[in-house]
């Protein structure tokens, strides 16, 4: 717990909020982590919300048990800024070790463990929603390169504007 946190107004509240990631938790109950993020949101009442692979609106399938590969780790990065420019910071949550299954040029799926992926999560009046949310790995058109076996995209993430259009990138 706490092994990545991030700050930032994720309800535009005028108060910060406090994201902690958790990467080795098991809210599935599967017997093996796949990762979880808390956030405690900054209002004076204790208000939080939790983020797992379970989550409504968080895609992406967990890594099997009994491999050699590692679990998903998701929350192990997190960035907070606000994404899509509407006035909310939103939160990136990194899962370095998910597997990446997608369809090739050839049209045949193939599945790379630990290729990883990131999820955005959009912030609102009423605190992250489910709405809409983002998930990116290597096989997204727009994202450079392909997914391949332990390649651990989202194993670092930042937030910040770029480009000056008034979003973080």
């Amino acid at each position: 717990y706490g092994m990545a946190v991030a700050v930032g107004d994720l309800n535009s509240d005028g108060v910060d909020d406090l994201a902690v990631g958790e990467p080795y938790a098991d809210p599935g109950g599967r017997l093996y982590p796949t990762g979880q993020v808390w956030v405690w949101y900054g209002n004076g009442a204790v208000m939080y919300q939790t983020w797992s692979k379970d989550s409504s609106g968080i895609y992406g399938t967990p890594a099997a048990p009994g491999t050699d590969f590692a679990p998903d780790i998701f929350g192990f990065t997190l960035a907070i800024g606000d994404h899509n420019g509407d006035g909310y910071d939103d939160l990136t949550a990194g899962a370095p070790g998910a597997p990446v299954t997608y369809t090739t040029s050839t049209g045949s799926k193939v599945k790379r463990e630990d290729a990883g992926t990131v999820n955005v999560i959009y912030g609102s009046a009423g605190g992250l929603t489910a709405t809409g949310n983002e998930h990116l790995h290597q096989a997204i058109a727009g994202v450079p390169g392909t997914p391949g076996t332990k390649d651990y995209f989202g194993m670092t993430l930042a937030a910040g504007d770029a480009d000056a259009d008034a979003d973080s990138e």
